[in-house]
């Protein structure tokens, strides 16, 4: 049976009576059909779980009467950042998706010089919020209990690896394969450009920042698809 979760940013305790408020609410009432006495699981972003049950269902209102809290330990031991070129529309968006539930720790959307998405003022703290709409979502589906952090977008020129980071830049045809670049890292940095690549002044200026280069073999991938391939062969080894 799935399990009904659901995010809500505030404080959570056992033994508390939690209203929900209205995304939740339409999730659960309009889309998943619940009804009182159900089962649901909330969660805040502590990285712990709480199971409870539903009471006072209906079609305006519900809460939530937490019975217990325990940790929910499904996250990476690595720690990744993925440094994304922004990609347009939902290219974007499924790489928030995916890549939350593939476990990535931040999500740094990255301006590169062929970058065609221009974003800012209104339209930026709009899309931020539309993406960190889409990381709940995912969290909610995927199981975990902690929520990536998602950046405003950054300059590639701009990059700062702190000194416990493993900087890669994904490059095709690479000689040397993503696993061994990323050894036995606890914490990564992972570049993807955008549609067209990268410059060479840009690999030049990440090859300053300490960033290397690694692969996935003689294949050119597309953007979203390179991101999610390395990220998905980076869970084979945590």
């Amino acid at each position: 049976m799935r399990i009904r979760r659901c995010y809500t940013p505030q404080p959570l305790t056992a033994g508390q009576l939690v209203s929900l408020d209205r995304r939740n609410l339409h999730h659960l009432v309009n889309v998943l059909r619940v009804r009182n006495g159900d089962d649901c699981v909330l969660f805040n972003g502590d990285g712990n779980d709480y199971p409870g049950t539903l009471t006072a269902v209906s079609r305006d209102h519900a809460e939530v009467q937490i019975s217990e809290c325990h940790p929910n330990n499904n996250e990476p031991s690595c720690r990744i950042t993925l440094a994304q070129a922004i990609s347009k529309g939902e290219r974007m968006d499924w790489v928030m998706q995916k890549a939350t539930e593939l476990g990535v720790h931040e999500i740094l959307p990255l301006v590169t010089a062929r970058t065609t998405v221009q974003l800012n003022g209104a339209r930026l703290q709009k899309r931020l919020a539309h993406w960190q709409a889409i990381v709940t979502g995912a969290c909610e589906q995927c199981g975990r209990a902690r929520l990536p952090v998602v950046h405003e977008p950054l300059a590639l020129k701009n990059i700062q690896l702190n000194p416990d980071q493993t900087g890669l830049v994904l490059q095709p045809g690479s000689d040397r394969h993503l696993l061994q670049a990323a050894g036995d890292a606890q914490q990564l940095f992972m570049v993807i450009g955008p549609e067209g690549g990268l410059s060479d002044d840009e690999i030049a200026i990440l090859n300053n920042k300490g960033l290397t280069a690694a692969g996935l073999g003689t294949r050119i991938l597309r953007t979203e698809t390179a991101a999610m391939a390395a990220l998905a062969v980076l869970n084979l080894s945590v």
